[in-house]
């Protein structure tokens, strides 16, 4: 009993209360609340703004690489709003945010495991209680949604927190119960998508390393054809079979979309423009996350941000075997990420999005800031640091 009580004191002690409290914070990001900003733009700004006075604790290998991307990245969609005439700075700055939002958690200025302790208790012990209240919007009545205020995306953060909460659980019981209560949310929530993607990132992270490379490239191709086949076959059976009408509506945006796609030069049309008009006069977000970006930035943006989430992200054509547990579960959170995005309009640029990338930089390239090192930030003479040699001690 003993131990127990001291391992809890220590999970305890490591919790950073201000950090958990944001990550609570986080399940309020979309809830219209009649302000003039998108509360989850007060909240990462205000974020940023505490972090900037944070020590960072890790260095991230290659991360002036990372700042250079997504320089290059909003340099080009601003330079292609500019040429096409659309406004650009709302959204360009809402991006600029969220990549600085990933820098505070990629160099521990953000305690991720806290954010995701508070974001993740805050979805099952304030969220669910909230869908039954008249702080819930009035749409998808049925469905679990609380502050989230769209089925969809409810789904989508359901799945991808409910994943990353694996990460900060230590014992099987533990995880296990995370499993089942997140998986039952996403149901709840109605988003076949969700459902799909929080499933093929949870078998990701069970036989992740019991695979090699190879094996592993066999699996993520089998797996999206096995989710290809039941959107296309399964999707409108059991309990899904009363959404003809919803998904004929969705087809109609998605042969719309289409038509965008090709019909959108190779560079893009600007900011904003990732919206079809349906029976002449309704105006639609797409539901395809995919051809967001090929619409927004052309083919650079796309290639750009799914090679980020692919290659750096989730890491597919990682040589190892045996990655840590972090590892496996961002790497699993990617997925869940990549599948949503498959039939949801807006994914990548998102909180949940940026925590996951954040976390894999910590973890898959980051390694702790040495005395020295932490000394010459704090000087501002870093250049002057020389190490130290063991036998010269």
């Amino acid at each position: 009993m003993g131990t127990k009580v001291r391992s809890l004191a220590d999970r305890v002690g490591s919790t950073r209360v201000p950090d958990f409290l944001l990550g609570c914070s986080l399940i309020l990001g979309r809830w219209d609340a009649g302000l003039p900003v998108p509360i989850d733009v007060i909240l990462v700004a205000g974020a940023i703004f505490v972090c900037a006075f944070v020590r960072p604790t890790i260095k991230v290998r290659g991360f002036g690489f990372y700042l250079l991307l997504w320089a290059t990245v909003l340099a080009w969609v601003i330079a292609v709003s500019i040429h096409e005439g659309e406004p650009w700075l709302q959204r360009s700055f809402r991006w600029f945010l969220l990549v600085l939002f990933s820098v505070c958690l990629a160099q521990r200025r953000l305690l991720w495991r806290s954010l995701i302790a508070g974001y993740a208790f805050a979805l099952v012990f304030i969220n669910i209680p909230a869908n039954f209240t008249s702080l819930r919007g009035a749409r998808y009545e049925g469905f679990l949604l609380g502050f989230l205020g769209d089925k969809n995306v409810a789904g989508m953060v359901y799945a991808v927190i409910g994943i990353m909460a694996l990460a900060i659980l230590r014992t099987t019981t533990t995880r296990t119960i995370a499993f089942l209560v997140f998986s039952a949310t996403a149901v709840a929530t109605g988003s076949r998508t969700s459902m799909m993607a929080f499933a093929a990132g949870c078998v990701w992270v069970f036989i992740r390393d019991r695979l090699g490379l190879t094996l592993r490239l066999v699996l993520a191709f089998l797996g999206w054809s096995v989710i290809r086949y039941v959107e296309e076959n399964l999707a409108r059976t059991g309990v899904f079979a009363g959404r003809a009408g919803t998904d004929w509506f969705r087809s109609v945006i998605d042969v719309a979309t289409v038509a965008k796609v090709h019909a959108a030069p190779w560079y893009g049309e600007g900011l904003g423009t990732a919206w079809v008009l349906v029976f002449d006069d309704r105006r639609m977000w797409f539901h395809d996350s995919y051809a967001a970006l090929r619409v927004e930035g052309g083919i650079p943006l796309l290639v750009a941000v799914v090679g980020l989430f692919v290659l750096v992200v989730w890491g597919l054509m990682d040589q190892r075997t045996k990655v840590s547990d972090e590892q496996r579960v961002v790497e699993g959170a990617a997925i869940a990420i990549l599948v949503c995005a498959w039939k949801l309009g807006e994914v990548f640029f998102t909180v949940p999005a940026f925590i996951v990338i954040g976390v894999a930089l910590c973890e898959r390239y980051g390694s702790p800031i040495k005395a020295q090192e932490q000394l010459s930030l704090d000087t501002g003479q870093g250049m002057a640091v020389v190490p130290i040699a063991k036998d010269a001690q």
